[in-house]
């Protein structure tokens, strides 16, 4: 059996009230995202989570896209995600369409 290993948080913040009384709305930085862990973190808490917005994916921000939408990565975003895995890109290779 496989126990379920501990989620890293890097930010908790309580960015302001909610338009419904009693609610609040929280920010939370994950460094990865297993299925339900947000809610798992906030129902013994007595918080359920009643909306989730994810708002970037590693360093790419993800703006207004709406869900089941996809855009091209700008040269600036291509360069963190290789910086991310410490990697140069490969500059005389075009991206597959």
């Amino acid at each position: 059996m496989l126990l379920p290993r501990r989620a890293v948080l890097e930010l908790v913040e309580t960015t302001g009230m909610a338009p419904l009384a009693g609610h609040a709305l929280v920010e939370i930085v994950l460094h990865e995202g297993r299925n339900r862990i947000v809610r798992r973190m906030f129902d013994p808490l007595g918080h359920p989570v009643l909306r989730l917005v994810r708002t970037s994916i590693g360093p790419i921000k993800l703006g207004d896209l709406r869900v089941g939408r996809h855009r091209r990565l700008n040269p600036g975003e291509v360069g963190a995600l290789f910086k991310l895995v410490e990697r140069e890109p490969n500059r005389g290779s075009r991206a597959r369409r």
